[in-house]
């Protein structure tokens, strides 16, 4: 389990506690490893049905979300490797990149429905559908709630 990689995300916990890294993979799992060490932390983390193209780690790195080809969204407990939530049927077709916002209560989700969406992580309420179309990539919001693409690009604020 968790050996063919699609997916990798970097979070810091502390320097005390050190980085842990958290894989994706085509066998719809998860691991969360120490960065240092190379050690698994965690997992492997089951739940999706399909392989998992994007993770991403929350601001205070206490839960890491997860986006599916099965077209969910998953947001996992970092310590103890419980689903805390998920949104099925996120969207129409596989999610290919999920991200938080900068202060942990959103997370933005593209796929390949051509229908970027941000959630709210406190209430699954969608507080967005962006309507329009660019060319795919790494999105992320910023902390001035702006979601901006690979090249900085500003997309769409969220207030």
């Amino acid at each position: 389990m968790g050996t063919d990689v699609q997916a990798v995300s970097l979070g810091r916990i502390s320097r005390l506690d050190g980085a842990l890294l958290a894989s994706g993979s085509f066998d719809s799992t998860i691991i969360v490893w120490d960065a240092y060490i190379g050690s698994k932390v965690l997992g492997p983390l089951i739940g999706h049905s399909d392989k998992v193209n994007s993770v991403y780690f929350s601001p205070d790195n206490t839960r890491l979300v997860s986006g599916s080809n099965d077209d969910t969204i998953r947001i996992w407990n970092v310590h103890t490797g419980e689903v805390m939530f998920q949104l099925l049927h996120a969207h129409k077709q596989g999610i290919k990149s999920v991200a938080y916002s900068p202060d942990g209560t959103c997370i933005l989700s593209l796929s390949d429905d051509t229908s970027p969406r941000i959630q709210d992580t406190r209430s699954s309420q969608e507080r967005a559908l962006l309507l329009f179309t660019t060319e795919f990539g790494d999105w992320v919001m910023n902390e001035d709630e702006w979601v901006v693409d690979h090249q900085s690009r500003l997309l769409v604020w969220v207030p």
